[in-house]
């Protein structure tokens, strides 16, 4: 599973000194599975989240599995801290830990065709490898998927709708900010990436004016199974005049969230 990350969080710079000199014996054992790192909270805060950890519950400790971006955060510090960290770092060697995921909950039945992912059935939907998958990242507040949310409910239907492509495409979005996915570094959204059926691990992202006939050609061209969505090459896929460039793309930026108006 490749070197796995292990951050240790400590407050003052005397404790992270401190805990230095403790953990260092065991990251010499380890060194061959998991890269060790002590670092300050503060600074680190948005990384400390990202791990399910508490700034207030110091020191802590938390290990990331580098390929999934799993995260295995150590809620229990009771004793010697150094002595807990090994123990947890043995276990997880050992397979013998569940990673906690952020996720809303796994919605119901849904009364659209826009399947609605979280971090909880991610893997069962976007990772189903009879399916090509466009997913739609989104945060809150976002201005610019506010305006795509039309486009993709309607897109959605088209493909649940249409007999040849109704099981073999699907139409999905994600927010990305209160749900764990594998893909790190998503700043900008709404990002919108293609995971063929066949190329799972190689999404191709999608660049283009955010339009259900970019979209569908973007799915056509990049996916498995090369749906067709149009009766001729002419036609438009939401019928004449209905499919037009937005007047802005826009991206909202993740981190400070200030939502970035740019003209298409």
């Amino acid at each position: 599973m490749g070197i796995s990350f292990g951050y240790v969080f400590a407050e003052t710079p005397e404790e992270r000194a401190r805990l230095r000199r403790e953990i260092e014996p065991l990251a010499r054992e380890y060194r061959q599975d998991i890269q060790f790192a002590i670092a300050d909270p503060v600074s680190l805060k948005d990384i400390v989240e990202d791990l399910h950890l508490k700034i207030s519950h110091l020191p802590s400790f938390a290990i990331r599995e580098p390929i999934a971006n799993l995260r295995y955060p150590m809620n229990d510090t009771r004793g010697l801290f150094e002595h807990s960290v090994k123990s947890f770092v043995q276990y997880y060697l050992g397979d013998k830990l569940q990673p906690t995921i952020k996720s809303e909950p796994i919605p119901g039945k849904s009364e659209g065709a826009l399947v609605k992912v979280v971090g909880l059935n991610y893997h069962e939907i976007v990772m189903d490898t009879a399916r090509d998958v466009l997913l739609i990242y989104c945060i809150t507040p976002c201005g610019p998927c506010e305006v795509l949310q039309p486009t993709l409910e309607v897109l959605a239907k088209l493909y649940a709708s249409n007999p040849k492509l109704n099981e073999k495409v699907t139409i999905a979005k994600v927010m990305y900010d209160v749900n764990d996915t594998p893909e790190r570094g998503v700043r900008a959204f709404p990002t919108i990436k293609l995971f063929p059926a066949a190329s799972k691990s190689a999404p191709e992202t999608f660049l283009g004016s955010r339009t259900a006939d970019a979209l569908a050609d973007f799915i056509r061209d990049h996916g498995t199974h090369k749906g067709e969505l149009r009766d001729s090459e002419d036609k438009q896929v939401l019928g004449e005049g209905t499919s037009a460039v937005l007047p802005e793309q826009g991206v909202c930026m993740y981190g400070d969230r200030e939502c970035v108006a740019t003209a298409s």
